[in-house]
């Protein structure tokens, strides 16, 4: 006998007690006593465990461990909280595969009945978005003209608003990092 979620533990009676008898040629059980009897099946829900992986590209680091999760076939449960972390990514929840691009659960979100397979494990991947960053432009001493803020993805190659400045008496060279224009 087989239940979505289940495995068969014993055959029982109502009365919990032992049976004797036997299946005759037609299929059915005829007990010591020839009266008819019923057994029940009783049933023990699945385990799972569900294994969290940081999933970072090779030659990139990310810090924090998590520990598999041990889950329990018909119980609603919420995932572990997410302890990884990558430099300049932000945690956008967990995916079924390790090239999802949308994620499946949130952080510490409510689940139940990931497999129905006894003794299986599911594996789930972090999925990271680049953090986005502003870019301040500083007119260092211009004497016209103002700009805004402009946000850029971390990782993603993105052109410079042209400059907005005016400097009397000066030529626009580059954009620096330092005030003294050498970064």
């Amino acid at each position: 006998y087989s239940k979505d979620g289940t495995k068969f533990y014993d055959v029982l009676t109502t009365d919990w007690q032992a049976v004797t008898g036997y299946i005759d040629a037609s299929g059915k059980w005829i007990g010591a006593d020839h009266a008819d009897l019923e057994l029940k099946a009783d049933w023990t829900p699945n385990t799972y465990t569900v294994k969290f992986h940081a999933n970072v590209p090779d030659g990139e680091t990310v810090t924090g461990t998590m520990d598999d999760e041990p889950f329990t076939y018909g119980t609603s449960k919420e995932l572990t909280a997410n302890t990884y972390s990558r430099a300049h990514y932000d945690f956008a929840g967990w995916a079924k595969s390790d090239s999802a691009t949308t994620a499946a659960y949130t952080n510490g979100q409510s689940v139940s009945n990931l497999t129905d397979v006894n003794n299986d494990v599911v594996n789930l991947y972090a999925l990271w978005t680049p953090k986005q960053y502003a870019v301040t432009f500083n007119g260092h001493g211009n004497t016209s003209g103002s700009m805004s803020n402009q946000n850029v993805t971390y990782n993603v190659s993105t052109a410079l608003n042209a400059n907005a400045f005016v400097k009397t008496g000066y030529d626009f060279k580059e954009w620096s990092t330092n005030e003294n224009g050498t970064g």
